[in-house]
């Protein structure tokens, strides 16, 4: 008679294990839900960051814009101002004019002599009479090419007339010696352009030395 083997069932264990691998793989769910979940949070961090950035970006761009906008529209005003559309065309008198426009601001700039000439023997309703042309670069903080532009000064000795104010000015730097007027070309220094008109309605520009630079020895 063969003898039958008892085989002992590991239910327990089987449980057990089961349990146990029931466990490990709610840990491993539940971790891979929080990488999931960590995910997300960075994902929605960094979308909330991008969001902001780009936001502030779109107000830099605004405000920057307003601003090339406004100056554009100063300038814009500045030049229709000085269009040639604006010159004014008078039928006053028995000849058509234009009268003359200043050329530069009324403002304190940095000045250099650039040039010396003369016009001699000019018919005016006194007689005769000999001119000045002082040629002078204008220029201030930000401008990027200086404005030149030519002054008469009649030729007179008179201490009250344009040329000798004018020439006042230079005295602390030729004090002692005679010179002709071409030695002032290269000096420069500061002053102030003023406006004046004509009885025909022309305007000029008025030079106004307010300081004098020693030159360089």
């Amino acid at each position: 008679m063969a003898l039958i083997k008892k085989v002992k069932r590991p239910v327990l264990k089987g449980e057990q294990e089961y349990l146990r691998m029931k466990g490990l793989n709610h840990s491993m769910t539940s971790n891979n839900d929080l990488v999931k979940t960590t995910n997300v949070s960075l994902e929605e961090s960094n979308n909330a960051v991008l969001s902001n950035q780009t936001y502030n970006s779109n107000i830099y761009q605004l405000n920057n814009d307003e601003a090339c906008v406004g100056e554009m529209e100063k300038e814009s005003v500045k030049n229709k101002n000085h269009s040639a559309m604006n010159r004014i065309i008078s039928f006053l008198e028995e000849n058509v004019r234009m009268p003359r426009k200043a050329k530069v601001e009324e403002d304190d700039y940095y000045f250099r002599i650039d040039n010396i000439t003369s016009r001699e023997g000019i018919e005016g309703k006194f007689g005769t009479y000999d001119q000045f042309l002082i040629t002078f670069s204008l220029s201030q903080s930000g401008m990027d090419v200086p404005i030149q532009i030519t002054l008469p000064y009649t030729v007179s000795s008179n201490p009250e007339s344009p040329l000798m104010m004018f020439l006042v000015h230079f005295k602390p730097i030729f004090q002692g010696q005679s010179i002709t007027i071409k030695q002032l070309v290269g000096l420069q220094g500061r002053c102030k352009i003023t406006h004046y008109q004509n009885t025909y309605g022309d305007v000029y520009e008025r030079l106004e030395v307010l300081k004098v630079e020693q030159p360089n020895q």
